[in-house]
């Protein structure tokens, strides 16, 4: 995909996540976004004081020629666009597989259990999360069709070829 590719598919998916109530996630992207990409750099240090300049005893000893050091830069449109896939992909499709191991386990170690209900203490009226025992196979295949998007996309946007 070309940046301008990127760019546009990053602005409608981040349109229809915000339109599906998925704000805080394009939230958190744009905040990342903003700080820039960390990356280290090898750079000159200082120079060392010229010689017919220093005077004995009062100069600092000898820096080293190059230091690392942490700096930012500006995200690329397709590591923009792959970040945003990868946040949807890490709140739908790994929550799944994460009630999907819970399920396993309260299945496989406790006898008739109902439903597990995840209720969050810090925030006041923030609906729990309810894990039942039954499947909801229309999640699971929307999950899952989720999933094989985000692959091709990410495919798409690295190689120009879905994965």
């Amino acid at each position: 995909m070309t940046d301008h590719e990127c760019e546009t598919a990053f602005e409608q998916l981040e349109s229809a996540m915000r339109n599906a109530g998925l704000l805080w996630i394009t939230s958190e992207v744009n905040e990342e976004i903003r700080f820039g990409r960390t990356v280290t750099k090898r750079v000159s240090s200082r120079p060392d004081t010229p010689d017919d300049v220093a005077n004995e005893g009062l100069t600092e000893k000898r820096r080293k020629s190059k230091v690392t050091v942490a700096a930012t830069r500006p995200y690329t449109a397709q590591e923009k666009f792959r970040t945003l896939l990868d946040s949807l992909e890490d709140v739908i499709v790994e929550t799944q597989e994460m009630q999907d191991a819970v399920k396993k386990y309260f299945t496989s170690h406790a006898k008739n259990w109902r439903e597990l209900r995840l209720v969050r203490t810090d925030t006041a009226g923030r609906e729990p999360v309810i894990i039942s025992p039954t499947t909801d196979e229309e999640r699971v295949r929307a999950v899952a069709h989720l999933r094989e998007l985000i692959v091709a996309l990410k495919g798409i946007a690295s190689d120009g070829n879905p994965a």
